[in-house]
């Protein structure tokens, strides 16, 4: 019996969900449209957010100083070796 009633709560949860998120969709929709025109589908991404998505440094992207910034490998914790542990 209880495994009956856990199967009827997920089974609401999951149609609560679709529903409310089916409304949120058409609400935002109403304001603006949340698909790219095909012309811009067509440009891409590149082209219409000035970004690769996920374009990760170090994952097949060359490092380029103009877009991440100075790279300074002095990130603070040279410091030498007291002999006791710092609990943070």
């Amino acid at each position: 019996m209880q495994v009956l009633k856990q199967l009827v709560g997920g089974g609401f949860i999951i149609g609560w969900n679709i529903v409310v998120t089916s409304i949120i969709c058409v609400v935002i929709g109403l304001v603006i449209p949340l698909r790219m025109s095909d012309e811009q589908l067509l440009i891409g991404d590149d082209a219409v957010h000035g970004e690769e998505a996920y374009a990760l440094w170090g994952d097949g992207e060359k490092y380029d100083g103009t877009k991440h910034g100075l790279y300074s490998d002095d990130t603070g914790h040279h410091r030498s070796a007291s002999g006791t542990t710092q609990m943070l």
